[in-house]
């Protein structure tokens, strides 16, 4: 996003604290930590953060970035839990690579949990242990969600931090 567009949106969007002054140098820090975003996903996150914050102080870019993470996820637990049971259904537990990837295909933080819990144990499961095993499941997604925000509000790729976590843990072994 431009400087001169971050500058006009910080002007109205920070009326609501008439004592402070948007300056040209804040603007272009906003605008450079905002740079890879798209303006309607910025202007959605901006006005979430404002509809919710109650400080005395205009909000910070840290929490206008929490937002914009947010609506960057389109995917959820739930819908990646439905996934695994449509893979479950459709392959079985003897066809794992077509399932594995039918999820990389959908949902790339499904398939890794599957590979965490492990194909085979996940169709072994008692139907009587579904909330136990779902909430196995929906805890290893919310940590890969988490994980992937903090590498985006850190500006980092995704893939490129998981490389070199993989390259660091192969040399200790």
């Amino acid at each position: 996003m431009k400087q001169s567009e971050m500058h006009k949106k910080l002007i109205v969007a920070f009326s609501a604290w008439p004592t402070f002054e948007v300056t040209i140098e804040q603007s272009a820090v906003w605008a450079y930590a905002f740079k890879d975003s798209s303006e309607a996903d910025f202007s959605k996150a901006l006005m979430a953060t404002l509809k919710t914050h109650t400080g005395n102080f205009p909000p910070t870019i840290g929490q206008v970035n929490e937002n914009l993470q947010a609506i960057r996820c389109t995917s959820s637990a739930g819908d990646g839990w439905g996934l695994l049971c449509a893979a479950i259904a459709r392959y079985g537990s003897y066809r794992e690579s077509e399932a594995l990837n039918f999820l990389s295909a959908k949902d790339k933080k499904a398939a890794k949990a599957v590979l965490n819990l492990g194909w085979k144990n996940i169709c072994s499961w008692q139907t009587k242990d579904e909330p136990i095993n779902r909430a196995h499941f929906l805890r290893l997604y919310e940590s890969e969600t988490e994980t992937e925000r903090r590498y985006e509000a850190l500006g980092l790729p995704v893939n490129f931090v998981k490389q070199l976590v993989q390259k660091v843990i192969t040399e200790h072994d």
